[in-house]
């Protein structure tokens, strides 16, 4: 089963972090490397949080960070993405966020966050949401 990870979902299943859900961490352990989709905006996420001291890595952060990157596929930004995104009906600013959900849609693919907002607003759209 094809599954979006929101950034923070796809840091607690790498770092194996107990604030992953038992559904998320089912999740993770079901979906294969090629069906587990990751926003590219998902990884300036993660190196923002490390740039900030907010995310705490071992070693070299573009090292941890291509690991990461080796956990899913990660989804460029596409003229059909960035446009979804765009024009979502949801009051939601953040474009971070709005490009993981039009992925998701995109993709047709559940949706795995722990984020009460984004997982509304997904509800909303239509998407399956996982946690």
């Amino acid at each position: 089963m094809i599954c979006v990870f929101d950034t923070h979902a796809l840091i607690w299943a790498v770092t194996g972090d107990s604030r992953l859900s038992d559904r998320a961490a089912a999740a993770v352990a079901t979906v294969a490397r090629r069906e587990a989709l990751v926003a590219d905006v998902s990884l300036t996420e993660a190196a923002r949080l490390i740039a900030l001291g907010r995310l705490a890595v071992q070693g070299n952060p573009l090292l941890w960070l291509r690991t990461l990157a080796s956990r899913a596929q990660i989804v460029p930004v596409s003229p059909e993405i960035a446009w979804l995104a765009a024009t979502l009906r949801w009051a939601h600013r953040d474009p971070s966020d709005r490009q993981i959900v039009a992925t998701a849609l995109l993709h047709a693919a559940p949706l795995v966050t722990a984020d009460q907002g984004i997982a509304r607003a997904a509800s909303d759209l239509g998407l399956t949401v996982v946690w």
